[in-house]
């Protein structure tokens, strides 16, 4: 396993944990995320959104390296509430690609599809691997 950490002050830290061979189609890329410290949810907004800025952009730069290293593409959809998510595309050799905020599939959809990462609006189809993340 690959193993990445980051501290983001205030004694709050996270670490995940990758394959170190590129994970068959439908794996998830990350196996396990650690995250330390005060709860983030009792902070005030405003930190917490400066954590999660910077967690989307730590998180940006190791999917870019991954995707770099295994020369392959890959989709991660961050979860930032009830019913929104940022789906992220990393292409090989180029910077993180935003695909816009949209909205999260209703659990009835969600419970209808072995793929969750298809029911993402992405302008070229489907992907070959993906991740939703959440801060926790």
């Amino acid at each position: 396993m690959k193993t990445f950490s980051i501290a983001f002050g205030g004694g709050i830290s996270c670490t995940v944990q990758t394959p170190d061979q590129q994970p068959s189609a439908n794996s998830r890329l990350i196996q396990n995320t650690v995250w330390r410290g005060p709860s983030v949810s009792n902070l005030p907004k405003a930190k917490r959104q400066k954590i999660w800025r910077t967690y989307v952009a730590w998180i940006n730069s190791i999917n870019t390296q991954l995707a770099n290293e295994w020369n392959t593409t890959i989709l991660h959809v961050f979860l930032i509430g009830p019913d929104q998510c940022e789906p992220w595309e990393y292409v090989p050799g180029k910077p993180p690609r935003f695909l816009g905020r949209q909205k999260v599939p209703s659990p009835e959809t969600l419970a209808k599809t072995s793929s969750p990462m298809g029911l993402i609006n992405h302008p070229d189809g489907q992907r070959p691997y993906g991740h939703l993340g959440k801060l926790e």
